[in-house]
């Protein structure tokens, strides 16, 4: 049987969940299959991290996408980055469709609920000791993002090789109004 469903209510942020299926069918059931693990996305005033969590490394061949919405319509989502670990390459190693010059693992951060057609952000990786030779595909602790999309989401993709594991990201998950005041831009003396 193909194409079944299931919906799972009162789950919590920020969390994973190891789920087993066993199939029912009159006095028979069959063998357990799992677990199935399934995180669900962090919630607002809540940390998010890479798939190895608080304290252990991100995993081989990932390629994860959390979608990360505010809780309350009309308020936006602001990411600020605490730790990051995620393999360089220093210099200009790596690259390669599509990855980023310099890194081997990465981190994409969209504008909005679709890593698809919403704008990217941020495309990089870093770590303490190694970082890309281009200063924009740097992430440091301290780096934030903020959504300017009328859904007020962030899209977080992140993706990693077979070779190297670090110790990934961690960041803090904020969600406030909009900012309204209009931010001076061309400034000059």
């Amino acid at each position: 049987v193909t194409g079944l469903t299931a919906d799972f209510m009162g789950l919590m942020n920020g969390t994973f969940y190891d789920f087993y299926i066993t199939t029912v069918c009159g006095m028979d059931s069959s063998m357990q299959v799992g677990p199935i693990s399934l995180g669900t996305p962090p919630g607002c005033g809540g940390d998010f991290f890479d798939s190895g969590g608080p304290n252990g490394v991100y995993s081989a061949f990932e390629n994860d996408t959390t979608i990360i919405c505010p809780d309350v319509m009309g308020e936006v989502v602001t990411l600020t980055f605490t730790s990051v670990a995620i393999e360089s390459a220093g210099g200009t190693g790596g690259g390669g469709a599509p990855t980023p010059p310099g890194c081997w693992d990465y981190i994409q951060i969209y504008n909005g609920a679709d890593a698809t057609a919403d704008p990217l952000l941020f495309e990089g990786c870093g770590t303490p000791t190694t970082n890309p030779s281009d200063p924009n595909l740097t992430l440091s602790p301290g780096d934030f993002f903020t959504s300017t999309d009328a859904t007020g989401c962030i899209t977080v993709v992140f993706i990693s090789d077979d070779i190297v594991q670090l110790d990934g990201f961690e960041a803090t998950v904020v969600c406030s109004p909009p900012i309204t005041c209009v931010q001076p831009t061309n400034v000059s003396a």
